[in-house]
């Protein structure tokens, strides 16, 4: 999906967090449940065309190696699972880079230690590396939290808002534009029938995610 073409920045999407775009983002194709998606990540393996349209699979990440745990490469591995928490989606080329090293790695020959009598060398000097420093971007990062009230016209203030800023946002060509509708509503003696079986249904209409009603 173009949708998801900046998520690959760092190189791979994590299960769960790509199955939340799919119920989150309307434009995305709808999804019956959680296995159809884990279905088409299987079938990912089979794809002879992966590294021009698919991805791999993998258990993990090691920050510190940079390589991806139980990395599943389509046509080289063609089981994977479970799907969990822990389970990525992984860019193509990368996996394929690792791969690659991993049989180069293998490939060499054991290396041979070699012995050379003589005095006991002093111990090299330790060095400590000095960090890096953090590159800061200005204004990179834009967040907005406003309280709507609900006594006066709610649909012209949300027009408002998103002609006035969401729309200037979009048009900068962000990496990242994530919009999250939040709805509270509370009533001591609870919702009548009509008004739940009537939201109920209008929220299913319109293809909200995460909605329901509670007790007290």
């Amino acid at each position: 999906e173009e949708f998801l073409r900046a998520r690959w920045t760092r190189g791979f999407i994590a299960f769960t967090e790509l199955w939340a775009y799919y119920t989150r983002y309307p434009y995305l194709h709808r999804l019956r449940d959680k296995s159809v998606l884990i279905r088409a990540l299987e079938e990912s393996l089979f794809d002879v065309a992966f590294l021009d349209t698919g991805f791999a699979l993998a258990t993990g990440f090691d920050s510190i190696t940079g390589d991806f745990l139980g990395l599943a490469v389509p046509l080289e591995e063609t089981e994977f699972g479970p799907f969990d928490d822990k389970t990525l989606v992984v860019r193509p080329d990368l996996a394929v880079a690792q791969r690659k090293r991993e049989h180069d790695e293998r490939a060499k020959p054991p290396a041979v230690a070699t012995v050379t009598p003589g005095p006991d060398p002093l111990p090299p000097p330790v060095v400590t590396p000095k960090p890096a420093p953090r590159k800061v971007v200005a204004n990179a990062t834009f967040t907005l939290r406003h309280v709507v009230d609900p006594s006066r016209d709610m649909s012209a203030d949300l027009q408002t808002i998103a002609q006035e800023i969401l729309a200037l946002l979009r048009g900068a060509d962000p990496d990242v534009l994530d919009i999250t509708l939040t709805v509270e509503a509370q009533k001591a003696d609870g919702f009548d029938p009509n008004t739940v079986r009537a939201v109920r249904q209008n929220a299913e209409d319109l293809g909200v995610a995460n909605s329901r009603f509670g007790d007290l």
